[in-house]
């Protein structure tokens, strides 16, 4: 089929649109949509990556914070376990130091138990060599000899320091009225007393002095006219915590008698003091004279005779010495 057209067109028809040109005009405002759609898809993705940093950066607060105080617990542990270990160390040089004086205490009391020992030793065997030296006086001279050239004093007194320990008290004070010591001074005193006359009562007095004491040995045989053994001896304890107080020239104002330890019947320590004035002083405290004595006293009561032990204590920490007070270190018997 033939169609023929007329191409020739009018001036004013050039500006028709046409359909073309119509869609081509038509597609310019989807092309705006797509700019607007990529510009929203932008700004969604920079708001995403803004709030991933915020929420990474919060995170990383939170890791921080949380490190932290992990780092703190752990100083506080650290810290902790340093105290800990600083307290037992204390307590272990403590113990140490404990251990060490306990050790040396025990090497220092059996030393003062072995050279205790071997004192005792020595003196039982000067104490035979001087009974052997009397026999033998005895056979060769027909003259009555003494029993014994020591007194108690040279045979059993050993020097009594007593500190502020209460258990090392009792035990020091047991040991100066120990068996052994009860023993020594029973057989001083038989030999001292062997060759008096027993139907009749003796005092013989023997005055001794050396350059840093004086005094005098009184050496008795009483008799008693009584059956009941522990009344006489009670009697006569009583009697030796008052003796040996007349002092030449003075006469005794004050006396006064200071239980100081009292463990049991048969042990007893304590101080005597006795305010003494010289006769010719006149009133005041210029012519008082003061002297104190620290006595032992130790009794025992056998069956058919009784011991009693006097001593002094040479210091004493829990009674020091006074500046007007003097002390007497003579008081040694049985």
């Amino acid at each position: 089929m033939a169609v023929d057209i007329d191409c020739s067109l009018d001036r004013d028809a050039a500006h028709t649109w046409w359909p073309n040109e119509f869609f081509a005009i038509q597609g310019t405002p989807a092309s705006n949509g797509t700019a607007n759609a990529d510009f929203a898809d932008e700004s969604a993705r920079t708001a995403r990556r803004r709030q991933q940093l915020i929420e990474c950066a919060r995170r990383n607060r939170t890791k921080k914070k949380r490190e932290r105080e992990q780092l703190v617990e752990q100083v506080k542990e650290l810290s902790d376990n340093v105290e800990t270990l600083r307290i037992v160390m204390q307590a272990r040089d403590k113990q140490s130091t404990s251990s060490t004086w306990q050790e040396q205490t025990l090497v220092e009391r059996r030393k003062l138990a072995q050279a205790m020992h071997d004192n005792a030793s020595l003196r039982g065997a000067l104490f035979r060599l001087c009974g052997y030296v009397h026999e033998l006086r005895s056979v060769f001279s027909s003259a009555p000899t003494r029993g014994g050239i020591f007194s108690l004093l040279e045979m059993l007194h050993s020097y009594t320091h007593l500190g502020r320990n209460n258990i090392e008290r009792q035990r020091r004070l047991s040991q100066v009225c120990s068996d052994a010591q009860l023993g020594m001074m029973q057989q001083v005193i038989c030999r001292e007393t062997e060759q008096f006359d027993c139907r009749k009562s003796v005092i013989t007095t023997r005055n001794w002095s050396t350059a840093d004491r004086f005094g005098s040995n009184h050496c008795g045989l009483l008799l008693v006219d009584g059956s009941d053994l522990s009344a006489v001896f009670e009697a006569v304890r009583e009697s030796v915590k008052m003796a040996a107080q007349a002092w030449p020239h003075h006469h005794q104002s004050m006396c006064v008698l200071e239980p100081i330890s009292a463990t049991s019947d048969e042990l007893y320590y304590g101080r005597a003091t006795v305010h003494y004035r010289h006769e010719h002083a006149a009133r005041g405290d210029e012519g008082e004279v003061i002297i104190a004595s620290d006595t032992i006293y130790c009794s025992r009561l056998m069956p058919t005779y009784g011991i009693i032990l006097i001593d002094f204590v040479d210091a004493d920490d829990l009674l020091p010495a006074t500046d007007r007070c003097h002390f007497r270190r003579d008081h040694v018997g049985g």
